[in-house]
């Protein structure tokens, strides 16, 4: 068969129409959108286009993963960190090393002027006491949270430390106390830090002579330290005022340097060692010599000043500046005034016309400055009087006198002058031949 009769097979078998020609195969019309039927298969989902991802999505998807891993981070280290027991760790390890300024830096401390850094350290060099830490570890935790009856018990941990030492290995134990503070660590977490109570005396109290000033390593003791409480401050002009006393709260135990100065006494410098004592009272003080010269040498004047104010008819007050202005002492001086003034009266019963004196010689015979910042001065003289007395007639006659006497007085501080506080009689013997008038 060849190809034309092939082809007429073919088109033969194939539908004609009604005019002889080939028929078309059948299609259904398209339908309308709203009326198809969308299947899909895994296969065409698959099979859908993908966007990728572009660089800068890659960069912020990263970095948020780092931020968060960063985070885990700081959480987790802040907390190791700040935690109870890494403090004492911490300030454990300090001991062992001596390193005094780290150790400080770990304390619950309230500074003032005598609870410091320098004064901490100072003291733990000093003390010797630090027994050579070689190992250490946490042995227990005691949680006094858990405790009920300590109202504190969230603000306190207690860390038991495990310890040898150079001269004992057998393992030793002591609690660390750590107190939780008002401000955060890196504002998220709790701040601990070890109790300084081991280190810390609560209260010490130091008396020393008024008008003085005291200091400790050199820093000056303020009045606001000044215990006003004590009976012995008294007033700023009364003769009662013998000493300060000084009450400081809080200070670091150890040894201090102890200064006491004045205008009127040789500079003192002990030592105060707060681990025997804690109250202090100065004494053993010595005046300066020209304080002592310069005192010794006010008899003259008083004597001269008060002798001419009774033979001039003036009253007590007229010579008051040189006596203290205490209540009790006062008293007795007025009264001896009053005595000299009554043998010293020219009226009938006769008395002194007139008095000087010469070759004064004061010796100072004990002076304090412990207590009551005293002076007593001895002191010898010559005079020469005229007096009268009433002869049997009734009338006076008049005698020159020559005599020598002594007179004591006592001298006490009161704010910055020395004044008379006592005195051993104004009055001085006078004779006539063998009659004597006084």
């Amino acid at each position: 068969m060849d190809i034309s009769q092939a082809l007429k097979q073919s088109q033969a078998a194939q539908p004609t129409n009604e005019n002889g020609n080939p028929r078309q195969p059948q299609t259904d019309p398209p339908k309308s959108a709203e009326n198809q039927n969308y299947t899909y298969s895994a296969s065409a989902a698959v099979a859908a286009p993908h966007t990728p991802m572009t660089l800068r999505m890659k960069i912020i998807l990263a970095s948020i993963l780092l931020a968060a891993v960063l985070v885990a981070v700081f959480f987790y280290v802040g907390g190791q960190m700040s935690s109870p027991e890494r403090v004492a760790q911490n300030y454990f390890e300090a001991l062992k090393v001596n390193d005094w300024d780290k150790a400080y830096s770990y304390l619950n401390i309230t500074e003032s002027d005598f609870i410091n850094k320098g004064n901490f350290v100072k003291m733990q060099k000093e003390s010797g006491t630090n027994p050579g830490i070689v190992n250490y570890s946490i042995s227990s935790k005691k949680d006094y949270t858990s405790d009920e009856s300590n109202e504190n018990s969230a603000l306190t941990k207690n860390i038991e430390m495990q310890y040898t030492t150079k001269t004992s290995p057998e393992p030793q134990t002591t609690d660390i106390k750590l107190i939780k503070q008002p401000e955060k660590m890196w504002l998220f977490f709790d701040k601990w830090k070890v109790s300084s109570t081991g280190y810390i005396e609560p209260e010490v109290t130091i008396t020393v002579p008024y008008g003085t000033t005291a200091y400790l390593n050199n820093t000056k003791i303020s009045d606001k330290y000044k215990d006003n409480s004590s009976s012995s401050n008294g007033t700023a002009d009364s003769s009662e005022k013998q000493s300060v006393t000084y009450k400081l709260k809080n200070i670091f135990i150890g040894k201090y340097d102890l200064k006491v100065t004045s205008p009127y006494i040789e500079d003192f410098m002990d030592q105060m060692d707060l681990n025997e004592y804690s109250s202090f009272t100065v004494s053993n003080l010595t005046l300066k010599k020209d304080i002592l010269d310069a005192v010794s040498k006010k008899p003259e004047q008083i004597i001269k000043d008060i002798y001419a104010a009774a033979l001039a008819g003036k009253d007590f007050d007229s010579v008051a500046d040189y006596f203290v202005t205490d209540e009790d002492a006062r008293i007795n001086l007025k009264n001896e005034y009053s005595n000299l003034q009554r043998i010293i009266a020219k009226g009938t019963d006769g008395g002194i016309k007139s008095i000087t004196f010469s070759d004064f010689d004061p010796q100072v015979t004990n002076s304090q400055a412990d207590s009551d910042m005293s002076i007593k001065v001895d002191t010898k003289l010559d005079y020469s009087y005229t007096a009268c007395y009433p002869s049997y007639g009734g009338t006076q006659q008049s005698y020159d006198g020559k005599d020598a006497s002594d007179l004591a007085f006592t001298f006490q501080l009161s704010g910055d002058k020395w004044l008379v506080s006592s005195a051993d009689g104004f009055t001085l013997p006078y004779y006539k031949t063998n009659d004597s008038i006084y």
